[in-house]
């Protein structure tokens, strides 16, 4: 800060800095570990509140080594800020549910604190100290940054992304303090009365806050997006439900107005297998024939449970003529078969070459469709064939 009346700068004390950045990751913990403790869904949580807490301790020794003994000071409160990035890589593995071995959690902290202690050449310069905090510090974090974005392809997070930004800046003090060091050995300690050490605590402090804050809301988008899905598909057959169906229609048509074919599917006879085998085998024979029905649907197409034992299946940018001429179409018009199936009282989870073969009711050729019906909007036609 700098008081202009009287032309002095003054620089924000080094130990008042770090002593709020141990706060906040404190308070950062708690708050994550309060959200694991009340929902139990999300294991990251408690490696990341875990970390916080630890990050905390090594930041509030680093704020009063001038007063503690050199070993609280130096090697150990180095030892927890390392634990504070090998866990919040931890965290990230936990979240996307790829756990790394053991050693590579375990070994960085022992590694720091015993070339603290240990090596004198580590112990009397600070300049190597330095490097050394920092560099397994940008290790960590580019990890997180090439875990995170790999992850992304597979389940994007808006808060993730946001995460893997505030990681980017972290290259910025982990990266300019061993590079300050090495040009201006004098200044090397982040304690030094300078503005630019100031900056970059403050810069530090900043970040601790912001990470710890994304953290907990990349978990509850997560947790969102996870309640919106289960709200739009069957929790047996794992297709969409009714309401999922129309909304995935209602994209389709606003994003691609272009022809698209509906097909309505039921089993014939499903009452009698309920009645005969009881409802357990039917069941069985609704989750196969939704498995048959995916594999046998092309690409991009979508399959819900209308109802009962109906399902409805959207092939987006088809035409009926074309439904007709493909591989999937053609299966469409085999003939239908009326035998019971000789395995829906045994079979735990029947394949493709049991239950829904003899079971299933295959759509009737379009010729002869009980119902046609086309709906234009915005250009594009949606033709239903039940």
């Amino acid at each position: 800060m700098s008081v202009a009346s009287a032309g002095v700068t003054l620089v924000p004390d080094a130990r008042t800095l770090w002593l709020s950045t141990s706060v906040i990751c404190a308070v950062c913990g708690i708050a994550q570990l309060v959200v694991w403790f009340g929902r139990h869904t999300e294991r990251a949580l408690l490696v990341w509140g875990s970390s916080c807490l630890i990050g905390g301790a090594g930041s509030g020794l680093f704020a009063f080594r001038d007063s503690l003994p050199e070993v609280l000071g130096y090697p150990v409160a180095n030892a927890l800020i390392t634990v504070y990035w090998v866990a919040l890589w931890l965290g990230m593995r936990t979240f996307s549910r790829q756990p790394p071995p053991p050693a590579v959690a375990v070994a960085p902290p022992i590694v720091v604190a015993l070339a603290f202690e240990t090596v004198p050449w580590v112990a009397q310069d600070p300049t190597i100290r330095t490097l050394i905090v920092a560099l397994t510090g940008t290790w960590f974090a580019i990890a997180i940054i090439v875990d995170g974005a790999r992850d992304q392809r597979r389940e994007p997070l808006l808060q993730r992304w946001i995460l893997l930004g505030l990681c980017t800046l972290w290259l910025i003090p982990l990266l300019g303090r061993p590079i300050r060091c090495v040009a201006d050995r004098d200044r090397c300690d982040l304690f030094y009365p300078d503005q630019t050490n100031a900056a970059v605590t403050a810069l530090i402090l900043g970040l601790t806050g912001a990470t710890g804050v994304t953290l907990v809301l990349m978990v509850n988008e997560r947790l969102a997006r996870n309640l919106i899905e289960a709200s739009a598909s069957d929790a047996h057959t794992g297709t969409l439900n009714r309401q999922g169906m129309m909304a995935t229609a209602e994209r389709v048509i606003r994003e691609r107005p272009r022809a698209a074919v509906v097909l309505m599917m039921d089993l014939d006879r499903f009452k009698d297998t309920n009645d005969r085998h009881g409802h357990a085998a039917g069941d069985r024979l609704l989750v196969a024939f939704a498995d048959v029905a995916r594999r046998c649907l092309p690409p991009g197409a979508a399959l819900a449970r209308w109802g009962g034992e109906e399902f409805c299946a959207l092939v987006p940018g088809m035409t009926p003529r074309r439904w007709r001429r493909s591989p999937s179409g053609s299966a469409s018009r085999t003939p239908r078969r009326r035998s019971t199936c000789p395995a829906a009282g045994r079979c735990p989870a029947p394949s493709a070459s049991e239950c829904p073969r003899s079971q299933t009711t295959a759509s009737p050729p379009p010729s002869t469709a009980r119902t046609r019906r086309s709906t234009r909007r915005s250009g594009g036609a949606v033709t239903a064939i039940t």
